[in-house]
């Protein structure tokens, strides 16, 4: 049977189903992890907290630290995906009618440090939606200026982690091991599908080459 599993990216409005099911019925649940929605509601919590080095997801979302069940990660979706072409660029998207488009980046580089050394600082992780060459660097320099502010030590660190990764600039794969950093890849998405053929025209052929670099990381 299943005996663990992720939810990647927990809202607010469901988070009174933990509540309610797994203190009454914890050992005949899997283990679960949860990673919580970053959003304007868990951020509106993290600004309201008195003591910003002493927070606990679990306090500040009531879900009970569970044998079983365990909230220690926030999902933050940095941009989109390529097939809607809101995947964050450092070089533009081709064969489309805006010229010089890169994606859509969700949060500033400000936004992000302010909050991930928040993160670092109280041991959790953060978890990035990454799918463009923009959008991995931004995270990385998010997660090193943490580490900056609070270095922490190696039974402290909550080792950030990084998902999906369709483009990675080779000047960044050195970083991952540098910063600790989690790279995990979806390779099913890896699948030369309709919608990688998609993408193919967006990046062009030889960007469509690079595409997960799994053996490289």
């Amino acid at each position: 049977g299943i005996t663990g599993c992720m939810d990647g990216s927990e809202k607010s409005y469901r988070y009174q189903a933990y509540r309610d099911i797994y203190p009454q019925a914890d050992e005949k649940l899997p283990r679960t992890s949860l990673s919580l929605y970053w959003g304007e509601d868990l951020q509106k919590r993290i600004d309201e907290a008195e003591d910003k080095n002493n927070i606990s997801l679990a306090q500040i979302s009531g879900i009970p630290e569970l044998e079983r069940l365990r909230i220690r990660s926030v999902k933050f979706f940095l941009d989109g995906v390529l097939e809607s072409q809101t995947a964050v660029l450092e070089e533009p998207y081709l064969a489309i009618d805006q010229v010089g488009y890169h994606g859509i980046q969700n949060f500033s580089e400000e936004h992000l440090n302010k909050y991930v050394a928040i993160l670092q600082a109280n041991g959790i992780q953060s978890h990035f939606h990454v799918v463009g060459d923009k959008a991995v660097r931004i995270a990385l320099d998010a997660i090193e200026y943490a580490k900056t502010q609070h270095p922490g030590s190696e039974e402290t660190d909550p080792r950030h982690y990084l998902a999906h990764l369709q483009l990675v600039n080779k000047n960044d794969y050195e970083r991952f091991k540098r910063l600790n950093v989690c790279a995990n890849f979806s390779p099913v998405w890896c699948w030369y599908d309709s919608n990688v053929k998609v993408t193919d025209t967006y990046l062009g052929p030889e960007r469509a080459k690079t595409q997960y670099p799994i053996g490289d990381l």
